[in-house]
C-alpha cells in the first residue's frame, strides 16, 4: 500500500500552531479559542485550504468553515466592495419627473444625501433596490 508522502508544513501554519497549543496550555479547562486566533486561522485557511489548516492548527473542520463564511460575509459588508456611482439612466426628463432628496446612512453612521430631478419612480426603486443591497 502506497502512503502518501507527508507535505512541509508552511511557516504561518507552523507558528500559528504553535501560538494556539502555547495558549491551550495556559489554559484550565475547555476554553474558547479567542477572536485573534479564529482571524488568524480564516487568513490561512484562505491561502492553504480549510482541511490542511484545521487539521495543523487541531481546530474542527466545521468549525472553521463556519469562521471563513462569517468572514467573507463580513468582508461582502465592507466600504471596499460598495458601489462608489450608480449611474440612473431615465429617458428624457418630463413634466411628470420625479425631483427627490435621497438620505442613507449606513450602520457606520455614514451618511449620503442626494437631490434628484428628472429621474422616473420606477429608477428611484431600482436605485434604492442597489444602494440597499450594496450592489452597483
Amino acid at each position: 500500500m502506497r502512503t502518501k508522502a507527508s507535505q512541509p508544513v508552511p511557516h504561518a501554519l507552523d507558528h500559528l500552531r504553535h501560538e494556539i497549543e502555547q495558549w491551550r496550555y495556559r489554559q484550565s479547562g475547555r476554553k474558547r479559542l479567542p477572536r485573534e486566533f479564529w482571524a488568524k486561522a480564516v487568513a490561512l485557511a484562505r491561502e492553504y485550504g480549510v482541511h490542511p489548516t484545521a487539521r495543523t492548527l487541531g481546530l474542527k473542520y466545521s468549525s472553521l468553515k463556519k469562521h471563513l463564511e462569517a468572514a467573507v460575509g463580513d468582508a461582502s459588508r465592507t466600504p471596499e466592495s460598495r458601489c462608489e456611482f450608480v449611474e440612473l439612466l431615465p429617458g428624457a426628463p418630463s413634466a411628470a419627473s420625479t425631483i427627490c432628496t435621497i438620505e442613507w446612512e449606513d450602520p457606520s453612521g455614514t451618511m449620503v444625501r442626494m437631490h434628484i430631478k428628472g429621474a422616473q419612480v420606477s429608477d428611484l426603486v431600482l436605485f434604492a433596490e442597489r444602494l440597499r443591497s450594496g450592489r452597483s
